[in-house]
């Protein structure tokens, strides 16, 4: 389903992001939360600010201290 090149960040227990090249070669957001008692995988809106990759891009993909997620890939 995903690529060599995809990363995993997990931002708590109940909470995984997956950041991966889809079609197009546009960077992509697959998500799995647990609200409310149910679990799911959905994919998130990153993928609607359309970032072209180069194809041979690697992702990184972090979360800071804070909460924040950075993710570094090379551009087209």
């Amino acid at each position: 389903m995903f690529s060599m090149t995809s990363r995993v960040v997990v931002v708590s227990i109940t909470q995984i992001r997956i950041y991966h090249l889809g079609p197009g070669d546009i960077l992509q957001e697959y998500t799995y939360s647990e609200r409310k008692g149910r679990n799911c995988w959905q994919y998130g809106n990153l993928h609607t600010l359309k970032i072209i990759l180069d194809p041979t891009s690697n992702i990184a993909a972090l979360r800071l201290e804070d909460g924040t997620i950075c993710v570094y890939y090379q551009g087209q």
